[in-house]
């Protein structure tokens, strides 16, 4: 399934090292992957385009500086939103922890997750364009113990869908988003763990990507009965 969209959305990927990718395709059939930019945390670091140049135009550099400037609001707002949609005391993700790495201050155990974004550009009065973060989803690593059959199997690297938030449904960002995330990660979403779904996140998987009977496990997480039929967990 591909998505066609306004040349005004764009997929952005940001990790947790500080780096920042554009996930797009010259035509607007977006395929993560391509025009990587390395940003890290310095404002002095060479910056360059992202996106196709019919939508950006010449305001590359300032385009960039401006989602450098909003990353830390997108990620607290998206993440409180995630967290209320989930009737959480606190927020699973937000900038300080995943910055961090870690979801408590001073853990030894870090992890080096990325979020995607979806991004929309408006144009303002002159040749100002103002970012908004539509929605994003977490994705990264996590050692679990999974319940296989009776037996509880340790993933010790299992791909996690670890936080997902839109702003804006039944339009088809959430697809969109997801099976980007996964393109750009090169695996499938047979083999990925869900921590914490909700419902609406569970009628979801099983209407855009048919995943259906979800597992839930000891450690919140679902997985579903795919995900011990591919080669990789063994």
């Amino acid at each position: 399934m591909r998505m066609n969209l306004p040349s005004d959305l764009h997929i952005i990927q940001f990790k947790s090292d500080g780096s920042l990718r554009s996930c797009h395709h010259p035509a607007h059939q977006y395929i993560c992957g391509s025009d990587s930019i390395n940003l890290g945390h310095d404002p002095s670091a060479k910056r360059s385009t992202i996106g196709p140049t019919d939508s950006m135009g010449s305001f590359g550099s300032s385009l960039l500086q401006s989602i450098r400037s909003k990353l830390p609001q997108w990620i607290d707002d998206l993440g409180i939103g995630s967290a209320n949609a989930q009737n959480l005391k606190e927020p699973i993700t937000s900038y300080s922890k995943f910055i961090r790495g870690s979801f408590r201050p001073y853990s030894p155990n870090k992890h080096s997750d990325s979020i995607f974004f979806l991004v929309k550009l408006t144009s303002k009065i002159g040749d100002l364009i103002d970012p908004l973060a539509l929605g994003f989803v977490r994705v990264g690593k996590r050692n679990l113990f999974l319940e296989n059959q009776g037996q509880l199997i340790n993933i010790p690297e299992c791909f996690s869908i670890l936080d997902f938030y839109l702003t804006q449904q039944r339009q088809g960002f959430g697809y969109l988003l997801i099976s980007n995330a996964l393109k750009n990660q090169s695996i499938s979403i047979n083999r990925c763990a869900f921590d914490r779904p909700t419902q609406a996140m569970i009628s979801f998987l099983s209407k855009h990507f048919n995943l259906n009977e979800p597992q839930r496990q000891h450690n919140h997480f679902v997985i579903y009965k795919q995900f011990f039929e591919t080669d990789n967990h063994s």
